[in-house]
Formats: structure tokens, sequence, C-alpha cells
């Protein structure tokens, strides 16, 4: 596991930088089907805004995790957690409200009790973990992206059993540059992983699906073009971030080729993204871009734009629980 340094978070940095200017040169060229005014709060969709939503930052490293409270008009930070944080780019809230935080440049995930501002559980034995979900029996599943070069060497995603503080399972291992990013669960607990591939035709994204225990994943035939966070909605749809496409494309069940795509054209690039409990809200970042859009669901209508200052945005995730 790498040390937190200064190097390391610039190396980061560095790298998610080439990975993702390289698609987004055209997505601003893209016709608009969402981006509400700035610090405006759409009436008719406001009544859907309920709970906390918790946004990974960064205006200098290692960052911060700003609160908000969705539905907010102002837009007012409602709190913000430093403590433990590095990079913060995979967010998730657990049944329990629990924080679960994957800190790229620290090489770990922060574990933090509804309103706290300090871990009260930290998963270690990672490298650059990207994406963090949890199931609701509390087992954990982390993506890693390796070693911070462009092989992307030992990049994998982790199991932590419940209670476990280092990984008690290799869930899968990828090679030749590959490495996996967004992760999901269904209703029965398969995971579902998004893979890029840096080296192939347009950054070539796929997904794999892996039943529970199984270390074997299915690929499932969906391609797009560079892939980011990724979320199973109730209806078993895959949705998945394109980055190259500067959108959100959704995909049915055992569908190779998206059936509903939500773009985005104010800014570029589109990250990462979080359902709200009701699947009814889709929340996404933008990466460098620093943007946080909220959507209605699955349609795209615009909801509501948070635009204040607070640099990069990169995790997302909503309280009470959503999706991831």
């Amino acid at each position: 596991m790498p040390k937190t340094a200064d190097s390391q978070r610039i190396v980061v940095s560095l790298l998610v930088a080439i990975l993702v200017a390289g698609t987004c040169a055209g997505a601003k060229t893209l016709a608009a089907t969402a981006g509400a005014k700035k610090g405006v709060v759409h009436a008719r969709t406001a009544s859907k805004l309920r709970g906390l939503l918790y946004v990974g930052a960064s205006i200098n490293a290692p960052g911060d995790v700003a609160v908000y409270r969705q539905g907010d008009a102002h837009h007012r930070q409602a709190g913000e957690i430093k403590q433990g944080i590095d990079e913060a780019f995979g967010l998730f809230v657990d049944a329990q409200r629990n924080v679960y935080i994957a800190n790229l440049a620290g090489g770990n995930v922060t574990v933090y009790a509804h309103g706290s501002k300090t871990p009260f559980e930290t998963l270690t034995g990672l490298s650059a973990p990207e994406q963090v979900v949890v199931a609701p029996d509390g087992t954990v599943y982390v993506s890693d992206m390796g070693t911070i070069n462009m092989q992307h060497t030992g990049a994998a995603v982790y199991e932590f059993a419940p209670g476990a503080t280092m990984p008690t399972r290799v869930v899968g291992t990828f090679s030749s540059g590959d490495f996996p990013l967004g992760l999901g669960l269904d209703a029965s607990n398969n995971l579902y992983v998004g893979v890029n591939v840096p080296y192939g035709p347009n950054y070539t994204g796929h997904v794999l699906e892996f039943a529970p225990g199984s270390s074997s994943g299915r690929d499932l035939g969906i391609r797009v073009n560079q892939g980011g966070g990724l979320a199973i909605d109730r209806g078993g749809n895959i949705v998945l971030v394109e980055e190259g496409a500067n959108a959100v494309d959704i995909f049915a069940p055992g569908s190779t080729h998206h059936t509903k795509q939500i773009k985005f054209s104010n800014s570029c690039c589109i990250y990462n993204l979080s359902l709200d409990r009701a699947n009814d809200v889709l929340w996404v970042t933008g990466g460098f871009w620093g943007f946080i859009y909220g959507v209605s669901y699955p349609d795209g209508a615009p909801v509501e734009t948070i635009s204040a200052p607070i640099g990069s945005t990169w995790g997302i995730a909503t309280s009470p629980a959503g999706s991831p």
C-alpha cells in the first residue's frame, strides 16, 4: 500500500487528468438534455429532494467531503468531513447511514458514523481505491486501480467480510492496463464492475457481473467510451457513466445497448453518480470540472445544480442510503 504523500497525490491527479482529458475534447458539442440553471431548484421536483448529499471535493489536496441538504435552494454546505480524507473518489452510505469514503491517494477506505467527522474504522490493504459499495449484510467491496502508472499493476476488486479491516477475498484481478472503476449490487447481491481498457479503441469500457462468492466475472457485452460511476436501480437496470459521451447510459437487464441516455453538455466531463433512495433523482459529479448536477430519473429533466466553489468533484452519495 503506498504511503500518503504529496508526490502520490500529484501522480494520481496527473494520471486521472490524462485518462479524462482525452475523452472530453468534443463533449461540449453534445446536445443538452440536462443541466439546471445555476442556483435554481425546480419547484416541480423539489418535493423529491430529501436527506443529505455527500460530495468528495478538493480545491487543494487532500481535499474533503462536502455535505449538502438536498433541495436547499441556497446550496449552503451543511457540514464537511476532513479527518482521514485523501482524495475522496468513491463514497457510499449504508442502511445505517454510515459513510464509506474511498481515498484514492490515501490507499484506504475510512468509515464514519452518521453526523461524525472522525472515522470509527479504516479499511486497509489497498493501493488506489476508486469506488466502494456495501451489501445489506455489511460486506464491503472496493475497486482498486493498483499501482499508479499507465499499466495499473495490481488492479483488483476486493471483498471485506463484515467487520474486517483487511481484504478477506479477491473478487477479481485485472491485467494489461485494464482497471476496475464503478461498482453496483443488485437485489440478489450480484456485483457489477465497470472496467476500463485505457489502451483500447476510444478507451473501451465494459461491465462484468460476479455472482455472490464467485471470482469469475461474466462479460455482459456492454461497450462504452470510458466508463465511470455505476449503479443498479430498483428495476435491475445498469446505470453507467460514459465519460467519453459526457452522458449517463441506462441498460435494461440483458441488454448490451443503452435503452436510454442522459446527456450533459454544460460542462465536461461526467465522472461519478448516485441515485437517491426513491430512485427518482440522479446526481452526478464532474471531476476536474467541479460541478454537481441533479436530474430526474430516468427521464433526465433538470432538478438542481450546485455550483458552490468547492473545486474538483469526485465521489458522491445520498443519505438516506441510495444506490450506490
